[in-house]
Formats: C-alpha cells, sequence, structure tokens
C-alpha cells in the first residue's frame, strides 16, 4: 500500500509511476501490477516536489522554493538528483517537450532550460530583458583524498549556498550559506559532515544554489 502522503502530480513512463509527493520529494512506484502498486525508490528534493515529467533517463521535478531539479532515473529503484536550476521564484509544475523544459514559476511567469539544465530563460508577462545567468561549478582534484577544492563563477554580488549530499539526497554538511562577491569562488571539503564526522568512501553530490541558479556535481571520496 502507498503511504499516507501529499501527491501533487504524477506521470507515467516505463512500468513506472512518479510520484511528486510533496515534502516526501519524488517517489518512483512500480505499476506494472496495477492492482498491487508498490514503491521502489525515491529521492528527496530540497523544498517540497510539487510537479514532475519523465524523459529518457531524467525525471524533471518542479521543487517549490529551488527550482527545476533533475533526476536520474536509469535505476528506477535508485534516484539520484544529478542538477538542476534556479526558476527565479517557486516552481509549480513542469512540462518537457523537444529539447526544453517548461517550468511554472508562480510570479516569474514561465521559465524555459535546456534539458539536463544547461542555461535557462525566464519567460514573464511583460518579457523585457531576459535574464541569463551564468554560474559554474567545479571540483578539483575529484575522485580526492583527503580533501577537495569547490570552485564557482558568479556573475555579480550575490547570495549562494553551498552543500554536499549523499546521493539519496540527505544532507551531508552546508558549506557556506551568506553573500559572495562577483568573480571566481572556492571552498574546501574534507570529507566531514556538520558533525566532522569523517564520511565514507562514496560518490557524493555537491550543490551550489544561488539567487539565479542552481548547479550541482557528483565527487568521489576515496579512503
Amino acid at each position: 500500500d502507498l503511504p499516507d502522503l501529499i501527491a501533487n502530480k504524477v506521470t507515467v513512463s516505463g512500468g513506472y509511476a512518479y510520484i511528486a509527493a510533496g515534502d516526501s520529494g519524488l517517489l518512483v512506484v512500480d505499476i506494472t501490477d496495477a492492482g498491487n502498486p508498490w514503491i521502489v525508490g525515491g529521492v528527496d528534493t530540497p523544498y517540497g516536489a510539487r510537479g514532475v515529467a519523465v524523459a529518457g533517463s531524467y525525471a524533471y521535478v518542479a521543487d517549490l522554493e529551488s527550482g527545476l531539479q533533475v533526476v536520474d532515473i536509469r535505476d528506477p529503484t535508485s534516484p539520484q538528483i544529478v542538477g538542476g536550476v534556479g526558476t527565479l521564484d517557486d516552481a509549480r509544475s513542469v512540462a518537457v517537450a523537444g529539447p526544453y523544459v517548461y517550468v511554472a514559476a508562480h510570479d516569474a511567469g514561465m521559465v524555459i532550460a535546456w534539458q539536463q539544465c544547461e542555461t535557462t530563460t525566464s519567460v514573464p508577462d511583460d518579457p523585457g530583458d531576459i535574464p541569463q545567468p551564468h554560474v559554474s561549478l567545479r571540483v578539483h582534484p575529484n575522485p580526492f583524498n583527503p580533501q577537495t577544492t569547490i570552485s564557482f563563477m558568479l556573475e555579480r554580488d550575490e547570495w549562494a549556498k553551498v552543500g554536499v549530499y549523499e546521493l539519496t539526497g540527505k544532507r551531508v554538511a552546508i558549506l557556506a550559506d551568506r553573500i559572495f562577491t562577483g568573480g571566481t569562488n572556492s571552498l574546501t571539503w574534507n570529507g566531514r559532515d556538520a558533525a566532522g564526522r569523517s564520511m565514507p568512501s562514496g560518490t557524493y553530490l555537491v550543490r551550489l544554489e544561488t539567487e539565479s541558479a542552481v548547479r550541482a556535481q557528483k565527487l568521489t571520496l576515496i579512503r
């Protein structure tokens, strides 16, 4: 049986139903036996999943305050967040057509992103100048031991939050949550969680969230 949850949207692909389940994130349900659906996987999204669309090997989740989250669903039993992009306002629903992802973003209107979200274009009610923020993220060395440098470039002075997460979406540590200057900025991660405990060898996700975009990259810790 499905647990009690708030199911906002659902889409079906390849014998699975993908549910945008609010604070429960994205849930994957095996529906090959329609009379006996069962949850086979899921991933937490930062602020609450409101919409979902599937194209190829990826699910695109409209995640309220954090914008559009991209989830690798090649293994539906172990979906993994691999990237995202800010939508300038709360993301409410999402659709995929051709090479583009279309996100309804409350007061920002519609935001159009490339599949896998390399750039974003906002389309407000009164189009004027369309922002095209360029935010880059780089991790070096990768794989690493004992620490790695996380570098990111901002076009202007703005707020940014940098965190490290397990591939399940569980937070490991927040490295920064403050205003940064425009240009290249760098932080280090020493392979420890927020309590100072050493994390085991494995692959993690570093996530950069700014006022204008969200970026994410996998990094591998080797003990």
